[in-house]
């Protein structure tokens, strides 16, 4: 009898821990990504509203040598995409291949005033984007990318936006 209540007991501590991990692990991650996404808006809206930042981040982006105007090296950088029309994003992208706490995304502060997200997956170091080429402008990134507009408050609820039912 004393053995069938320790096999009970250890099979009721174990079915426990099976489904209390899960639980456990997605609290973390949500935490996890609600910190990096604070602080991406947090910077996001720093380098945004520095106007000395933005002129010497496109100027160097100009000054970069390529072969010509489409060149990703022309429009493209680690906080900043620079649209074809000369609109652009600042912006902040987490792959979940760096990271296993994160699922894809991407937030940024755009030039029309605007804060847009996307679970759409840029890969690392943006090498999806820089395979499509450079957006004609805003509007068009923002189709070939899945952004949605949002808040920018951290706490925001982020839907996915990619991929699309039905693309899995």
């Amino acid at each position: 009898m004393r053995k069938l209540r320790f096999v009970i007991a250890a099979a009721t501590i174990g079915l426990a821990a099976i489904l209390l991990v899960p639980s456990v692990r997605r609290h973390h991650r949500q935490a996890v990504q609600r910190q990096w996404r604070a602080a991406a808006i947090e910077e996001a809206n720093r380098l945004a509203s520095d106007s000395g930042w933005m002129a010497t981040r496109i100027a160097a982006l100009n000054d970069r040598p390529g072969n010509d105007e489409s060149s990703q090296d022309k429009w493209l950088s680690e906080h900043l995409v620079l649209m074809q029309n000369g609109e652009w994003i600042v912006c902040a992208n987490k792959c979940s291949k760096e990271d296993w706490n994160f699922d894809d995304i991407f937030v940024g502060k755009a030039s029309d005033g605007k804060w847009y997200y996307s679970t759409f997956h840029f890969c690392t170091g943006m090498v999806v984007l820089r395979m499509q080429g450079r957006p004609a402008d805003l509007d068009a990134f923002k189709k070939q990318c899945f952004l949605r507009e949002f808040s920018g408050d951290a706490d925001s609820p982020l839907d996915r936006t990619w991929p699309l039912p039905g693309q899995r």
